[in-house]
């Protein structure tokens, strides 16, 4: 049987489930959600977000979310680190709730995540992971994944520092679900999360992370009481999508969310989606509050651990222009000036290719080349891009680029932040000698 027909089939079916479960009367707005998804800075998923759980580092950086007028936080689960320590990460949630609620955040759970589907082990410090993983959705895990859902939906079901639980993370976005047998198996682990979750918690309203494709969204309309979507689109197709999904939301009587956004690297900045979301009546989630080690694509965070900022796009979020921002630092080597943006990249850390969506973006980048000493944490953490930048410059010719360039660079001192222990406290100097011939 064909893949469409059998997809058409069993999105059939998927909307037949709890339809009679659908609330009449009005829809609650969501228009009023303000929120980022969140990594802190030393993770490089969920797994290390966990396993690692810093309080300190994470209470200092949901008050960045703060002082962004932010009310929402979005924050993924992982089940491999609850199957490991049970008890330790239901106390890591549970203070995980408490420092947002003392921050004015709402939370948003992931549950289950299924972008790029790599099965997530418990040692994983590099690189994004799934969860559970792929293999885990079929049948015979599901009582160990209902333990997880129990422990986590049961214990804080009617909590009210949850804004809604998040079923599953972009279920599209992994290579099984283009083949027969992986859609189904994904599907039907939708349909059972979803229904375990409104009988553990039939209070708070359930969503599914769709990557962007609005028949996503229709599909799976009854497993959701809040319609959600993530676009990455530059305009005009951005505005585009926002009103196909108001226009839907309408048509199934559901609010809906937006809850990733912004790709500066691809085209889609900070002012640009802020303007048009402040068009629409949709609330949101931006991808992401601070600079990490998560690989999808450098240079997306506000912050950085120190809590420097980058300037444009705080003032984006806050609606302000930057001139306007008091209290913000901006980090001294991530600026833009006369169409250049210099960005700093390790220099034995290249990307392939293929992550550029479109290279031609880079053509008016210039890049500098750091050696990372052993003892120095990266945070500014930027990709190489083959041979489309402009010129290579090392950091010690940071100077003599500005002169070549007639001074658009500005006089920019070289500095490196160093980090010590987990409260990131940051301190500034030049690069010595040693480091700079230091190989990673």
């Amino acid at each position: 049987m064909p893949l469409i027909l059998i997809s058409c089939l069993f999105l059939g079916v998927v909307s037949c489930v709890g339809e009679q479960e659908q609330e009449q009367g009005d829809v609650e707005s969501y228009s009023w959600v303000r929120g980022c998804n969140y990594i802190p800075f030393y993770a490089a998923n969920d797994v290390t977000l966990w396993r690692d759980f810093d309080h300190e580092v994470i209470d200092r950086e949901l008050g960045f979310a703060a002082r962004l007028n932010l009310n929402c936080v979005r924050v993924f689960l992982q089940y491999v680190v609850f199957e490991h320590d049970p008890q330790g990460f239901l106390e890591s949630f549970e203070h995980f709730l408490e420092l947002s609620e003392s921050h004015g955040l709402r939370v948003m759970p992931v549950l289950f995540d299924s972008c790029f589907g790599e099965e997530p082990r418990l040692g994983s410090n590099h690189g994004w992971v799934a969860n559970p993983g792929y293999r885990r959705l079929a049948m015979e895990y599901r009582e160990d994944l209902d333990t997880y859902l129990t422990a986590i939906v049961g214990r804080f079901g009617g909590d009210r520092r949850i804004l809604l639980w998040d079923v599953m993370n972009e279920p599209e976005q992994t290579p099984q679900y283009w083949e027969i047998m992986g859609r189904l198996r994904i599907e039907s682990f939708l349909v059972w999360a979803s229904t375990r979750v409104r009988e553990l918690d039939p209070t708070h309203p359930r969503t599914i992370g769709t990557a962007g494709k609005i028949l996503g969204m229709r599909g799976r309309a009854s497993l959701q009481d809040v319609l959600s979507f993530h676009c990455y689109e530059p305009e005009p197709e951005f505005s585009m999508r926002l009103r196909e999904a108001e226009e839907l939301a309408e048509e199934l009587g559901k609010p809906v969310l937006l809850t990733e956004c912004v790709r500066p690297r691809q085209g889609q900045a900070y002012s640009m989606t802020f303007e048009a979301l402040s068009r629409s009546q949709i609330g949101w989630f931006f991808w992401e509050l601070m600079e990490n080690r998560v690989d999808f694509t450098a240079g997306q965070g506000v912050f950085f651990p120190d809590g420097a900022a980058r300037l444009e796009a705080a003032a984006a979020v806050r609606g302000e222009a930057p001139e306007d921002l008091e209290g913000f630092a901006s980090y001294p080597l991530s600026f833009t000036a006369a169409d250049r943006e210099l960005l700093l990249h390790w220099k034995s850390k290249p990307t392939p290719v293929e992550r550029y969506a479109s290279r031609a973006i880079w053509a008016r980048i210039l890049l500098v080349r750091l050696h990372k000493a052993r003892n120095l944490q990266s945070f500014a953490r930027y990709m190489e891009t083959w041979n489309e930048a402009e010129r290579f410059y090392e950091l010690g010719d940071i100077a003599k680029a500005a002169e070549t360039l007639d001074g658009l660079l500005g006089q920019i001192e070289p500095v490196v932040r160093t980090w010590s222990g987990s409260q990131g406290a940051g301190s500034e100097r030049g690069l010595t000698a040693d480091e700079e011939e230091r190989p990673r």
